[in-house]
């Protein structure tokens, strides 16, 4: 029993001595010597000021940094926040210290070149994006430490410089961390919109009346695109000018829209007698434009709601094949008080043109009975009979350009009759060829000419009128036994000279018709104008 109680009482000594020992410790602890704060965060360019406490009686504080370059430290405990980073401040009582870390950070004012990122596959694929930070006075801080982070690599990612870059289409953020803030953007990626494809493409140069050029373009799919020409003359591909929006800039003259003709299932490009006269190869550039699903900016801040692509890129074309028989003139007649030439052959506007007229009789009733007979061989032997035969009118003049068109005159008043061809010596019931040679001018325009028959009726009044080959006036004679297609060139044959009353009707002497079909070809007119005093050699 006593050994016992002796044990109890040895288990309650240790204890008690136990528990004392503990509370000794416990207020040590409470009453040591420490900094308020043992971390805290500094305003870069701040301040911030720390107190000790459970400082040794009698004994002085002192202060120091590890890196006063980043926060540095006065005799008071004031914290200076100097640049971005990490600093301990150690405070010391005689053999007591304690530790505060110091983090300077920017205000959490953090702001981004763009905070909403649209990208483009195929086209505008990346954007790298500015942040800036503030101080404690709220001054920007450019350029500074950035952490890059996409949430969905899969769509968009990032690079440690803030370029974002395409990777699908979808939705994602980005999100940069600076020392102290965070700024989101949002990024979309879209697709390019579908381009018409051209590859099947097939491209036609025809007439559009006497002087007009168009270009069809069949076996392309119509899916909305705008689309706009150019043409070159050699193959080499043109520059494009932009507008803001990323549209093409049309007011650039050597792009031109082209029209879109469902019904009749081709593209029509127009104007292209501004090239085509011109001595030159062909080569067609066709550029797409399309609206985008959604706007972007681009790295100069413009809103771009469209986008363009070339669609075609140097498609040599077929040069338009010049008529140069009968086919070469249109609405065409002369006579003592009124002259129109009218050619089939492209011409720009208010282009001056230099041209030869030559007109002569024919005599060969061999080239007559073969054109009669629609010989085609007997239009070459006229070819060379206008070309090596004297004529009754052979001038180089130039035509007057007007607004629109090139005019030779019409209708007439009595005082303007000196302007007029006069050709004497007609003969009735005569055949002339009407030859025309159009000027290359050293090369620049394509070499054009044409070649075309008319009757003369001669009148005791002195009144003449000649009626071209498709004029309703126009009647074939008899050649009797006349061989088709061997016409010789005979220059020396002169026929008789006839003349008939004045009718009481005159022959026909407006604009006069080539037939049906060249009609419906040719459409519109290029009328000629010729001076007096352009009569002359040139």
């Amino acid at each position: 029993m006593k050994q016992k109680s002796k044990k109890i009482i040895i288990v309650f000594i240790v204890s008690l001595i136990m528990i004392l020992g503990f509370a000794t410790i416990v207020n040590a602890a409470d009453d040591g010597f420490r900094i308020s704060e043992s971390t805290a965060n500094v305003v870069l360019n701040g301040t911030k000021s720390l107190f000790c406490e459970n400082k040794p009686t009698g004994e002085t504080v002192t202060w120091s940094s590890s890196d006063s370059n980043i926060a540095s430290v006065d005799s008071d405990g004031k914290v200076t926040a100097k640049a971005i980073g990490k600093a301990s401040i150690t405070a010391t009582a005689g053999t007591s210290s304690a530790i505060c870390e110091i983090n300077v950070v920017y205000n959490g004012i953090v702001k981004a070149s763009s905070t909403d990122v649209r990208l483009v596959i195929g086209e505008y694929e990346s954007k790298t994006i500015a942040i800036t930070a503030a101080d404690y006075n709220y001054k920007d801080i450019i350029n500074p430490e950035v952490q890059w982070k996409s949430n969905d690599e899969s769509i968009a990612t990032v690079d440690s410089n803030g370029k974002i870059t395409a990777v699908k289409t979808g939705t994602t953020k980005v999100i940069a961390t600076v020392a102290g803030g965070t700024k989101e953007i949002d990024v979309t990626v879209i697709n390019l919109p579908a381009f018409m494809d051209f590859s099947k493409a097939e491209y036609e140069v025809v007439k559009n009346g006497a002087s007009s050029v168009n270009l069809h373009i069949k076996n392309v799919t119509n899916n909305g695109n705008q689309l706009y020409y150019c043409i070159t003359s050699q193959n080499q591909k043109p520059e494009i000018k932009f507008k803001n929006n990323g549209g093409l800039d049309s007011s650039d003259s050597k792009w031109k829209a082209i029209i879109r003709y469902e019904k009749e299932g081709f593209f029509n490009a127009t104007g292209l007698e501004e090239y085509v006269q011109l001595n030159q190869d062909l080569y067609l550039w066709i550029i797409a434009e399309e609206r985008l699903e959604t706007n972007y900016y681009d790295e100069n801040g413009n809103s771009i709601d469209y986008t363009t692509k070339y669609v075609v890129t140097g498609q040599k074309l077929e040069r338009l094949k010049y008529p140069v028989y009968a086919e070469m003139f249109f609405a065409t007649y002369m006579s003592h008080n009124s002259t129109q030439i009218v050619c089939n052959i492209p011409y720009g506007d208010k282009t001056e043109r230099k041209f030869t007229l030559k007109i002569g009789k024919i005599t060969d009733k061999n080239i007559l009975n073969g054109i009669k007979n629609n010989n085609g061989e007997a239009w070459n032997s006229l070819l060379e009979y206008a070309k090596n035969n004297n004529a009754l009118y052979n001038n180089k003049l130039t035509t007057n350009k007007t607004v629109d068109f090139a005019e030779y005159n019409t209708n007439l008043t009595q005082q303007e009759k000196r302007d007029i061809i006069q050709l004497n010596n007609l003969e009735d019931k005569a055949y002339y060829y009407m030859y025309v040679v159009f000027d290359d001018e050293n090369g620049k325009y394509y070499p054009a000419s044409g070649l075309t028959l008319a009757k003369a009726s001669v009148y005791e009044s002195g009144e003449w009128y000649l009626f071209f080959l498709g004029n309703k006036d126009f009647k074939w004679d008899d050649f009797g036994t006349a061989q088709k297609g061997t016409a010789t060139v005979d220059g020396k044959t002169t026929g008789t000279t006839t003349k008939s009353s004045t009718p009481t009707k005159l022959p026909y002497t407006g604009t006069v018709t080539i037939g049906l079909a060249i009609i419906t070809i040719t459409g519109c007119a290029i009328f000629f104008k010729v001076k007096n005093d352009k009569y002359k050699g040139i």
